[in-house]
């Protein structure tokens, strides 16, 4: 498995492998090394649809908790509509989200969230999927637009901000087999 070194500043540093399915363990491994100075880190994805490109996020978050050691103190929140780990990380307190609402609606989730654990919209790290970027290709980004991203753009308006936070983009590259839709990274 390749590392691939994505760096916002320094912080909390992991490295997170991560297969989305057992099925599809041997099309999508991806191991990133992610250097973060974030208050409260987002994985996107849609509950219940583990193994697609939209749960990425939320499985990126499933093994960073791993590595860092805290994967066991998961635990659901209803006064944020996801599950939640709170923890310090290097002296820096650190919130893992994975919103359980659909992908469209999540902002609510991280807007409940920010206010609930006082983070800055500009403190949030969003890790998603991106169709758009080539085949392989991981990018952080600060600012700019939601990309036609509908789980971004619902974190945009809960937040009632422009597109000040970070983002970090996979790219997750879809092939038909045997009328399969199989992720490929």
């Amino acid at each position: 498995c390749v590392c691939v070194c994505v760096c916002v500043c320094v912080c909390v540093c992991v490295c997170v492998c991560v297969s989305l399915s057992p099925r599809l363990t041997s099309h999508f491994v991806l191991c990133v090394c992610v250097c973060v100075c974030v208050g409260q880190v987002v994985g996107l994805g849609n509950p219940g649809m583990e193994g697609t490109r939209h749960s990425v996020g939320m499985a990126v978050l499933g093994s960073l908790a791993a590595r860092l050691g805290v994967a066991e103190r998961w635990r659901g929140d209803k006064h944020v509509s996801g599950e939640v780990i709170v923890s310090e990380v290097q002296q820096t307190h650190v919130v893992l989200l994975r919103p359980r609402l659909l992908m469209n609606i999540n902002g609510v989730s991280v807007a409940k969230a920010a206010g609930k654990y006082g983070i800055r919209p500009e403190d949030i790290l969003l890790v998603h999927d991106d169709l758009d970027k080539p085949l392989g290709k991981i990018s952080i980004k600060q600012g700019g637009s939601a990309r036609g991203h509908n789980g971004v753009r619902s974190c945009v308006d809960c937040l009632q901000t422009d597109v000040s936070h970070r983002k970090v983009f996979f790219c997750v590259c879809f092939c038909r087999k045997n009328n399969e839709v199989c992720l490929n990274l």
